[in-house]
C-alpha cells in the first residue's frame, strides 16, 4: 500500500475581519431567519428515514442547511449554523 499524502488549498481569500463585519450588519429580519433556520435544523435532525440498501439513517438536516445558505446568504446562513452549534452544546 503506498501512502499518499493529501494537500489543502484555500480557495476563498474571506478574513475573519469581512465575516464579523457582514455579521455586525445584519437586520432583525436576517436575525429572525437565522433563529428560524437554525430551529428548522433541529427539528429536520428529529426526521430520519432509510434509503435501501444502507444501513445509516439519513436526516433532513443536509437539506435544510443548503436551503438557509440559499435563503438567508453568507453571513446569516453562518449565524444560522452557529446559533445551532450553540444550542446544541447548550444541551
Amino acid at each position: 500500500m503506498q501512502a499518499t499524502s493529501v494537500t489543502w488549498m484555500a480557495t476563498s481569500s474571506v478574513s475573519t475581519s469581512q465575516v464579523s463585519a457582514q455579521v455586525q450588519t445584519l437586520t432583525k429580519p436576517h436575525w429572525l431567519g437565522a433563529l428560524a433556520f437554525a430551529v428548522l435544523i433541529g427539528l429536520s435532525a428529529q426526521l430520519s428515514f432509510d434509503l435501501p440498501g444502507t444501513t445509516v439513517p439519513q436526516t433532513a438536516q443536509t437539506i435544510v442547511v443548503l436551503l438557509a445558505g440559499a435563503f438567508l446568504g453568507f453571513s446569516a446562513a453562518s449565524l444560522c449554523i452557529v446559533l445551532y452549534l450553540f444550542a446544541g452544546l447548550a444541551g
